[in-house]
């Protein structure tokens, strides 16, 4: 029998109506935007459910660990993604208070946004049209340390100069990792990764653009109320950490046997890399 609204579960422990449980519920709540906070709580649910699924789909296959090591390198590159496209989010302010006096057609606000912000996504644009072209003539691998260069170069250039125009260029150069690794990644971790276990892999890298947007939000917030004098300048360079992790770390996975195969026409090596 259908209960009345309002009444109280049998199974509610707290004690508390249907309806005090459905207020309750942060993802409801975010949904009625009663909690100023709870679009983060959203994302850090989202962030900890992934996860969780992830570790399931792979508890059974933890014996292949050189396999997920290479695939979790791969996909950070998913990582730095959801950190450099955010992260601009809690600094742009205090830039275009910076940068007031400088207009483009007369206009700050057009200057601030098709430049100073907008640069990023312009190399994101060029970088995925134009990504193919290093990972098929390099190879997967030196694509994918080129990239982390391209994140460290734009963090610590963007975090150091003071005219918008340079800014935006290294914000430029960070955008053209960005582009170029939504190539670079999914393909390399697809090209090392067994059948079975393709579609889990490769999901690894939309799950790190996820967690990178949510430790970005973070570290802005973290940044923003230690730091009162050129707070921007933190916000944006802490990126060139994980970016430098990420860059000596892919160092030590193998080329993709793929690659090899196709433009090496290397079988030994290919083989190797699974040996």
């Amino acid at each position: 029998m259908q209960r009345a609204y309002g009444t109280q579960s049998p199974h509610n422990a707290v004690g508390m109506t249907d309806k005090q449980t459905v207020d309750f519920n942060p993802l409801y709540l975010w949904h009625r935007d009663k909690v100023p906070a709870a679009r983060s709580i959203k994302w850090l649910w989202i962030s900890i459910h992934s996860s969780y699924i992830v570790y399931l789909n792979f508890q059974p296959y933890m014996n292949s660990n050189k396999v997920l090591f290479w695939s979790i390198t791969g996909a950070l590159a998913g990582f730095l993604f959801g950190f450099d496209t955010i992260v601009i989010n809690g600094a742009e302010q205090e830039l275009q208070a910076l940068w007031e006096t400088f207009t483009l057609n007369g206009s700050n606000d057009l200057f601030h946004g098709l430049i100073v912000v907008g640069s990023a996504l312009w190399g994101t644009v060029i970088g995925a049209m134009l990504g193919g072209i290093p990972n098929d003539k390099i190879g997967r691998k030196k694509t994918l340390f080129l990239i982390g260069i391209l994140y460290t170069v734009s963090a610590l250039g963007s975090a150091m100069v003071s005219d918008p125009w340079l800014f935006a260029f290294f914000r430029f150069i960070g955008g053209l990792g960005v582009g170029a690794s939504t190539i670079a990644a999914p393909t390399f971790v697809s090209e090392i990764a067994p059948a079975n276990k393709r579609g889990r892999l490769v999901a690894l890298y939309q799950l790190n653009i996820v967690f990178g947007i949510l430790i970005a939000f973070v570290t802005n917030y973290v940044i923003a109320i230690s730091i009162d004098t050129d707070a921007w300048r933190w916000m944006i360079g802490a990126e060139a950490i994980p970016a430098l992790i990420y860059t000596l770390v892919v160092l030590g996975v193998p080329e993709s046997p793929r690659w090899l195969m196709l433009k090496k026409n290397d079988e030994a090596g290919a083989r190797k890399v699974f040996a």
